[in-house]
């Protein structure tokens, strides 16, 4: 018996050393994107996921989501925000006020969820129409992953790994 709780515990150590057990290690995030709590007009039923899924043989990030009930014709441009503005991609809401974004090859610098500081989340935000580069308004969201107002939960969950060790 000894033995065998001793076993268990130096694998439990390997793990947690390894860091297969730490946050940090989590490379499958999903997020509910709602209504900022700051809008009120044509983006009542405005709602989407974010799923964001780390690619350990390249060492990078994929980036998906989908939006509805925006405006449609209207760029928006995708960030994530740990405390520093990381665009992500711009799209077009289509008919129906539908919009989709697969980006990749995000470095880990630019996305981390597990980032101490301001609650890590992704937003969709108006891109300035004076721009032709992807280039979003400040103070623009329409969409957050932030959960309940004061908005104090990242919304951001951590669903798995796929790494290999």
């Amino acid at each position: 018996m000894k033995k065998l709780i001793g076993t268990s515990v130096a694998v439990l150590w390997l793990l947690t050393a390894n860091g297969v057990l730490a946050a940090g290690k989590f490379d499958n995030w999903q997020g509910s994107l709602s209504q900022d709590s700051s809008e009120a007009d044509e983006y009542d039923s405005a709602k989407g996921k974010v799923v964001l899924n780390y690619r350990s043989g390249k060492d990078n990030w994929v980036v998906n989501v989908n939006a509805q009930g925006l405006v449609p014709g209207v760029s928006y441009e995708v960030i994530f925000y740990d405390g520093n503005v990381h665009s992500l991609g711009c799209f077009v809401a289509i008919a129906g006020g539908t919009g989709h974004l697969n980006a990749n090859g995000f470095s880990v610098a630019d996305i981390d969820p597990t980032k101490p500081g301001p609650e890590p989340r992704v937003n969709v935000r108006l891109d300035n129409p004076n721009t032709v580069v992807c280039d979003g308004v400040a103070d623009s969201a329409k969409l957050t992953t932030l959960s309940s107002a004061p908005w104090n939960s990242s919304g951001l969950v951590a669903v798995g790994s796929n790494r290999p060790e």
